[in-house]
């Protein structure tokens, strides 16, 4: 409903020009039809098997991503470094996604289920992009972790014992003001995980790493990070 309506608004804007307008959609979708009815300059049809959360580095986020002039051969190489990274299971310090899964899991089980991200610059908002990750992947049958993004970083009495801090951390360009704030939690006993990150061409990474890791502590919590129960009963309910 709301991509429809968008797409009328800005269809009518356009004088009714197709050819301004390319859909990303999943094949043998209405919008297939209605892009060929109206003429779009391209459709491109997404692998059916992703589900929306886990579809960042499939034509739903690369084709804005290219329109929007990201470097995309970038971003996916950096996607296969995590990649190549969460395939080595001799242990899990060897292998990232695992290592941050089991330990996103593990201490949601102790009590420990407010994800906290803080996010150096320039990729700030990425905690609003795994912010419904990791909520849709790991919210259900009454478990889940929560996740915590763009929230103002407190003084350490600020917080209680449910609470755990991932900083994403920009080695190249580090933040002594924000540095200092998350080693001030780690010293009064918070949880904190430090993930180093490289600028705006290291999203690849980040977006792959967070995914895998959230399936892994799906799997800790014993719940099934890949089909979304309360997502689809709104939806149904909506086209009711």
């Amino acid at each position: 409903i709301e991509t429809l309506s968008h797409m009328r608004y800005f269809f009518e804007r356009a004088g009714g020009d197709g050819g301004r307008f390319v859909a990303v959609t999943d094949p043998g979708s209405p919008l297939v039809e209605l892009a060929r009815e109206r003429g779009f300059r391209r459709v491109f049809e997404n692998d059916p098997e992703i589900g929306g959360r886990y579809s960042v580095l499939s034509y739903f986020g690369l084709v804005p991503a290219a329109l929007a002039g990201v470097n995309v051969e970038a971003l996916l190489h950096r996607a296969q470094v995590a990649e190549q990274n969460c395939t080595s299971f001799d242990q899990s310090s060897s292998n990232s996604g695992l290592w941050m899964g089991i330990a996103m899991g593990g201490l949601a089980e102790q009590g420990h289920d407010k994800l906290t991200f803080v996010v150096s610059e320039p990729i700030s908002s990425f905690g609003l992009w795994v912010e419904q990750l990791i909520a849709e992947s790991t919210g259900k049958q009454g478990k889940g972790i929560l996740p915590v993004a763009d929230e103002p970083l407190g003084e350490p009495e600020a917080y209680g014992d449910d609470r755990v801090f991932a900083y994403l951390r920009n080695v190249d360009e580090p933040d002594k003001q924000l540095d200092e704030k998350v080693q001030a939690l780690a010293r009064a006993g918070q949880p904190v995980v430090t993930l180093a990150s490289h600028g705006a061409a290291d999203l690849g990474r980040m977006f792959f790493f967070a995914e895998f890791a959230t399936a892994v502590a799906g799997w800790v919590l014993g719940i099934n990070p890949f089909d979304q129960p309360n997502v689809q009963e709104a939806k149904d309910n909506t086209a009711k």
